[in-house]
């Protein structure tokens, strides 16, 4: 389990620094590999075989980590979740579901920022738009399936075991999904969603346990505002 922990650690690592397919690779052999025992073997080759970005990623990590906010108005969660041995410990949930769990919802965010990269937001004037937006397309289709499968995978267990921030994180990244693809009506659920929850919280006085607050509250303020792509959902 430690080796696991450890590998998601470096995995989170690679995607702030924006190697979001290196961040693949490694969160899907983990997810591959959660209920097997060849954790420390696993831990060494997928390391080495990515040692030499290491460096690189190291000297521009900061730099990265300051591009990495987009300028829309629209906030997407974009922070990898982490593992500890302690928290695996006192969740819960068992810890397999878990980490399976933490690595489907890491899988989906490296996806879903690989097609906000990527995305033609006009209609596409080529062949090659064409085929890019077709990939994003799917690509988000992919990761909004993924974000699903890990909540319904992490609440079978019971909801108590689920984390405000976690269930946060993937109500506003769901939101942002169905915004893009233009399902507005879905979009609209899941913001209403999330601004029921946030004002729970923040009348109940846990706000400033809540990772980006401000972040939430700007794609909420959107919908009670009627934000110019969620309020055509009317």
């Amino acid at each position: 389990m430690d080796a696991l922990v450890e590998m998601n650690d470096f995995a989170a690592f690679l995607l702030e620094c924006r190697e979001y397919k290196r961040a693949l690779e490694v969160w899907n052999y983990c997810l591959t590999h959660v209920s097997q025992n060849q954790h420390s073997s696993i831990n060494t080759e997928i390391m080495k075989k990515h040692k030499d970005i290491m460096k690189s990623c190291a000297a521009n990590h900061h730099r990265r980590l300051a591009n990495n906010g987009s300028p829309s108005k629209v906030f997407v969660y974009r922070n990898p979740l982490r593992l500890t041995e302690s928290e695996l410990s006192r969740s819960h949930v068992d810890p397999e579901v878990a980490m399976s769990s933490n690595f489907i919802f890491n899988i989906a965010l490296c996806h879903h920022l690989i097609a906000l990269d990527t995305f033609v937001q006009q209609p596409p004037r080529s062949d090659t738009d064409l085929l890019r937006h077709k990939h994003c397309i799917k690509r988000l289709r992919g990761a909004l399936k993924l974000y699903e499968l890990g909540f319904h995978l992490h609440s079978k267990k019971g909801l108590e075991g689920m984390s405000m921030n976690y269930a946060l994180a993937l109500i506003n990244n769901c939101a942002n999904i169905y915004e893009t693809l233009g399902s507005t009506g879905k979009a609209q659920r899941f913001y209403h969603h999330m601004l029921s929850s946030l004002m729970m919280m923040i009348d109940g006085g846990e706000a400033e346990k809540v990772d980006e607050l401000e972040g939430y509250l700007r794609n909420a303020s959107r919908f009670i505002l009627g934000g110019k792509n969620v309020a055509a959902a009317a």
